[in-house]
């Protein structure tokens, strides 16, 4: 909600074909149930029946979607198509790989949570001038550690 007012959602298209209208339903109402935050959604742009057409190869390139094929193929002369364009084209035969592969899928488009952690603290005795690495602060470790190359956090 607030990710949606800011316009920040990311947004995974598919296009999803089968071998019957059975699986596609299944498929679909189960990739809908995902969950996993506001920031990233999931759009099925396209669904059928049947071996994956050259329609559905121009909808994928058109909306950037991954085309999800269950129990079915490639339709005559269509996989060079998709090859061609760049699409990506998955086949599976069983739903629930299909499902985790989404999943995944999603959570990677999720941006990374960044957590601070405190190792110590150190009093800055002096401050060194370097025309190699610039200012050098010489520090008094007063808590925990302090680590080299790793980034820190400058209070006054």
């Amino acid at each position: 909600t607030q990710a949606l007012q800011q316009g920040k959602v990311e947004t995974l298209n598919l296009v999803l074909k089968g071998d019957v209208s059975g699986a596609v339903e299944a498929l679909e109402d189960a990739l809908l149930k995902i969950d996993v935050g506001d920031e990233v959604d999931l759009r099925v742009i396209h669904r059928g029946v049947g071996a994956i057409t050259q329609h559905d190869v121009n909808l994928a390139t058109v909306d950037n979607a991954i085309i999800i094929g269950f129990n079915v193929k490639f339709a005559e002369r269509v996989e060079e198509l998709a090859d061609r364009e760049g699409d990506d084209v998955r086949f599976y035969s069983v739903i629930y790989q299909a499902i985790d592969d989404v999943e995944a899928a999603l959570k990677g488009m999720l941006k990374p949570e960044y957590e601070e952690v405190q190792l110590g603290t150190a009093e800055v005795r002096e401050v060194f001038r370097s025309s190699k690495f610039g200012n050098i602060a010489g520090s008094l470790v007063r808590s925990g550690e302090i680590r080299r190359n790793t980034k820190a956090r400058v209070l006054r």
